[in-house]
């Protein structure tokens, strides 16, 4: 576990009242472990964690998409093939941090039109924690942005079963990814 310094980071970055409610926030979602007398440490994310994490996201990303497919707007989908667009280029000129953001916005398309407010809390907390392995995707980025394509062709197919499996290979590429079992491409912890 890393040393997360509250006061020094309230004092320097002036985030008072911006930060500090996230700390309890960042405990409750196990990101970060108060120790008495010690401080508040960032909880580190072991590849055995991780694996877990993308196995349970694979399935509920899946149910997501399933569910959305016959609540999914057209504006929604635009909006999707929008954000494809853009990670396109972001793909081209090697930009990871660029990608993610997008990457992020893209998930959250589905989680909102899932229509299912449990399974949304569920996918946002898995989110949450394994955002520090987004920007260790840069060897699949070409891969994830097809997956993306075929996720969006099959939604606009309003296809229940065909955008589950597309969004659960989609999951299944990165736990691939993380095992190493992609050409040797392993995510190092």
């Amino acid at each position: 576990m890393k040393y997360l310094d509250v006061p020094f980071l309230e004092d320097i970055m002036k985030v008072v009242r911006s930060f500090s409610p996230g700390v309890p926030h960042q405990k409750q979602e196990g990101l970060a472990k108060n120790i008495p007398n010690r401080g508040v440490f960032l909880v580190e994310l072991t590849r055995k964690a991780t694996i877990e994490l993308y196995a349970v996201r694979e399935v509920l990303e899946g149910m997501a998409a399933r569910l959305a497919v016959p609540r999914i707007s057209d504006k929604t989908l635009e909006k999707m093939e929008r954000l494809v667009r853009e990670q396109e280029k972001f793909v081209a000129a090697e930009d990871p941090v660029a990608y993610s953001q997008s990457n992020l916005e893209f998930h959250d398309c589905i989680y909102a039109a899932c229509g299912n407010a449990t399974l949304r809390e569920m996918l946002e907390s898995i989110k949450e924690k394994v955002r520090p392995v987004a920007m260790r995707i840069t060897p699949i980025l070409t891969e994830l942005l097809r997956d993306h394509q075929r996720i969006v062709r099959t939604l606009r197919l309003r296809d229940p079963l065909l955008a589950e499996a597309a969004f659960r290979e989609h999951n299944q590429r990165v736990l691939k990814q993380l095992n190493g079992e992609d050409s040797g491409r392993g995510i190092r912890f």
